[in-house]
C-alpha cells in the first residue's frame, strides 16, 4: 500500500542465518539494519541490508549502545532479531533496557540458559525424559579415556556453549574410535568451558528435522511450521542448505511439548535427527531462535 509506514528490523549477528532473515524482510520492502563483526560476513553482502559493523561484538556494553544509537534516529521502535546463542544470551542480560526501545520477546534467564548451554539441557532433557541420544560431559582426560572403552563409534564433541567455537570451521568434531576421541579432546578441552561428548544418530543428512514455534507472553502458539534439512554444509552437522516445509506430527508433538516444558516465549526451534534403523526422532539441540 503507498505510504504504508514500515517498521524496521534489526538483526544481531551477520553470520548465514542472519542472511535468510534478511532476505525474507527485504523482499518485503522491510529496512534490515544488521549489526556484526567482520565486513566479509553474509549478511552484510545483501543488497537490503544496512550494515552496522561492530568493532568488538564481544563487549556487550558497547553493543546495546550502538543498538541503542541506531534505534534513536527512527521514529518507531523495530524489531530486535538475534540469530547467534551468544546474542541471544545478550538480549536476555539487557532485556529491560532493550524492551523499552525495541519490539521483542524472550523466556525467563533461566528457560535463555536451559537452551544456550548444552549442558544444562542435557539435565532439563533427562529430567523431562525427552528422546536425546546418549550424552556425556566428562571433566578430566583421565574421565575421557575410562568413558572411551565403554563408547559406542562413532560419536561427536561439541561445546556446552556453541559460540565458544564462533571463529572455527566447524560445529562438531567427528570421531570414529577411542584413540581419535582422546586426541580431539585433549586438543580442544580448552576452548570452551565444557565439553560434551554425544552419540551419532546413524543416518545420512536428510533425515534431520527443525520444529520452530512463535509463542506469545501467554505462552500460546500462534505459529509453527516442520521443516526437513535435506543437505547440510559441511556434512554431519552443517548449516542447512535445502530445506522443505514437511509434516511430521511425532516431530511436531515433542517439538511442542519441549517448549512448552521449557515455558518458552518468542521464537523458539528444536532440532531432531532420526535413527535411520528406527526412524525414532531424537533431539539433538534447541534454539531460542531461528534454526540453522
Amino acid at each position: 500500500m503507498v505510504g504504508e509506514k514500515r517498521i524496521s528490523a534489526f538483526v544481531l549477528d551477520n553470520g548465514l542465518n542472519s542472511l535468510g532473515i534478511v532476505r525474507s524482510l527485504g523482499r518485503h520492502k522491510i529496512p534490515v539494519y544488521v549489526f556484526g563483526q567482520g565486513k566479509e560476513r553474509y549478511a552484510f553482502k545483501s543488497r537490503y541490508t544496512t550494515a552496522i559493523e561492530l568493532k568488538d561484538q564481544l563487549d556487550t556494553d558497547a553493543v546495546v549502545g550502538s543498538l541503542l544509537e541506531v534505534s534513536s534516529r527512527l521514529d518507531h521502535k523495530p524489531v530486535l532479531f538475534f540469530t547467534s546463542d551468544f546474542f541471544l544470551k545478550l538480549v536476555s542480560s539487557y532485556y529491560d533496557t532493550l524492551s523499552e526501545h525495541f519490539l521483542v520477546q524472550l523466556p525467563s534467564p533461566k528457560a535463555v540458559e536451559t537452551v544456550a548451554n548444552k549442558k544444562k539441557f542435557a539435565d532439563f532433557v533427562v529430567k523431562h525424559d525427552f528422546p536425546v541420544p546418549q550424552t556425556y560431559i566428562p571433566t578430566s582426560i583421565s574421565e575421557v579415556v575410562e568413558l572411551a572403552d565403554k563408547l559406542e563409534y562413532p560419536v561427536i564433541l561439541k561445546p556446552s556453549e556453541s559460540y565458544q567455537w564462533r571463529n572455527q570451521d566447524f560445529k562438531i568434531v567427528y570421531t570414529k574410535n577411542k584413540d581419535t576421541l582422546v586426541e580431539k579432546w585433549k586438543a580442544l578441552q580448552d576452548s570452551c568451558d565444557d565439553l560434551l561428548i554425544q552419540q551419532v544418530i546413524e543416518g545420512p543428512d536428510e533425515l534431520n528435522y527443525s520444529y520452530c514455534a512463535y509463542r506469545t507472553p501467554e505462552r500460546e502458539e500462534i505459529l509453527s511450521i516442520c521443516v526437513n534439512k535435506i543437505r547440510l554444509v559441511p556434512v554431519y552437522g552443517g548449516v542447512g542448505t535445502f530445506i522443505q516445509v514437511v509434516t511430521d506430527k511425532e516431530i511436531e508433538d515433542i517439538g511442542r511439548r519441549t517448549l512448552e516444558m521449557l515455558q518458552y516465549v518468542g521464537i523458539g526451534s528444536v532440532s531432531f535427527k532420526k535413527d535411520a534403523k528406527t526412524g525414532k526422532p531424537y533431539i539433538y539441540e534447541v534454539n531460542g531462535r531461528l534454526p540453522q
